[in-house]
């Protein structure tokens, strides 16, 4: 939601469309499902969630982080977007607000920045996490992780998120409603102020734009971070926003050492592909997920369109065919389809979150609608990947 909280979407109907096939373009076989509105029960979010993180607890629950936005006392065109953390215990039928603040961004007041001759109300938000746990982590205390991206945004005239004072930020707990260790800030790219930001909380750990690979150089920021826990490390998707790619790395249980294993998508691959007649751009929101078979990517694509914003048009499955070495399988070198959703024709959707055992919802998908109240929903689609 870094990019989504700016865009502006139309809702028109709330179907889907789930295609599987092969190559770029689409199979014969196309099945329509109608979307439902997955329900927040205690959401703290007057103007809706977005973002949604499910992950099952190897158990008999399933958590999810998600995005919790706010509208600002102080300013009345400033949206404050929190990490919250939500339970099922019915497979996806219905979820609670555990009211935990992982990051405890309620703790952080709004505050003013200058912007040349003028001052605006600003305030740190919190957003697109992914909530994952790490089973082969011998450390209990950390056996569940977060990931986010924080960032600060300013209010009135035009609301825009200052990019270049932001980072991926890290914590971890015994359990998600347990308590969390402070932040620590793990990633940045070029755009990173260091002169501004480095004071809180220190310099980045990881500058991935100077430290782990030339190929990332081009990153300006970095951001939308997903997760899978393998034994042999912790693989994280993320994606490189200036040179419009989706970039893999993998890093070890306890976030001290990381490499760069490549580029799972850029936007050359984008394309062939299109949605709702909209030509994908490039693609946004990666979602790193572990079937009983496979293992996929999935992506929001994102259309350029003709003005300076983008737009999110719903979400597309690929399989990955060497997670190590950051390859998804592809057909005359272009990425195999093996899914796609759509939400609402003609408006702001995606940024999908899928966990196997939420048999319920399936993928669960974001959509922007400016006209309603609140203006962030998440969808339950219903669509499982095999």
């Amino acid at each position: 939601m870094v990019t989504s909280m700016l865009r502006i979407g139309i809702a028109l109907q709330l179907t889907l469309l789930l295609v599987y096939g092969c190559g770029g373009g689409d199979s014969d076989i196309d099945t329509s499902h109608t979307a439902v509105e997955l329900q927040m029960i205690a959401t703290p979010g007057d103007d809706g969630v977005f973002d949604p993180a499910p992950v099952w607890d190897a158990a008999d629950s399933l958590w999810m982080s998600h995005s919790s936005v706010n509208w600002s006392s102080n300013d009345p065109m400033l949206s404050q977007v929190h990490t919250r953390i939500a339970i099922s215990q019915d497979g996806g039928a219905s979820w609670v607000d555990i009211g935990v603040d992982p990051n405890q961004s309620h703790l952080l007041p709004d505050f003013q920045v200058t912007v040349g001759s003028d001052t605006y109300w600003a305030t740190w938000r919190f957003e697109v996490s992914r909530l994952f746990h790490d089973p082969y982590d011998s450390d209990d205390s950390r056996r569940w992780k977060m990931l986010w991206h924080r960032v600060v945004a300013i209010g009135n005239p035009t609301p825009a998120a200052l990019f270049q004072n932001s980072w991926i930020g890290y914590s971890s707990a015994a359990s998600p409603d347990a308590t969390w260790s402070d932040e620590r800030k793990l990633f940045t790219g070029s755009l990173y102020n260091g002169a501004d930001m480095d004071p809180i909380i220190g310099p980045p750990e990881f500058p991935l734009d100077t430290t782990l690979s030339d190929d990332l150089g081009g990153c300006t920021v970095f951001t939308e971070p997903s997760v899978l826990a393998r034994s042999d490390g912790i693989y994280i998707s993320l994606q490189c926003t200036g040179e419009r790619k989706i970039i893999l790395l993998r890093c070890d249980r306890g976030f001290s050492n990381c490499a760069h294993l490549g580029d799972l998508l850029t936007a050359d691959d984008a394309a062939p592909f299109n949605l709702n007649d909209h030509p994908i751009d490039f693609f946004s929101a990666p979602e790193l997920v572990d079937t009983a078979t496979a293992t996929y990517l999935i992506v929001t694509g994102v259309d350029d369109g003709d003005g300076p914003d983008n737009r999110y048009n719903g979400c597309l499955v690929f399989r990955v065919s060497d997670l190590a070495n950051a390859l998804i399988e592809r057909d005359a070198g272009v990425p195999v389809l093996v899914a796609r959703v759509d939400g609402s024709s003609g408006s702001f959707n995606g940024a999908c979150g899928y966990d196997p055992h939420d048999t319920a919802d399936g993928i669960i998908y974001s959509e922007f609608t400016p006209t309603s109240s609140p203006r962030f929903h998440l969808f339950s689609s219903q669509v499982t990947l095999p």
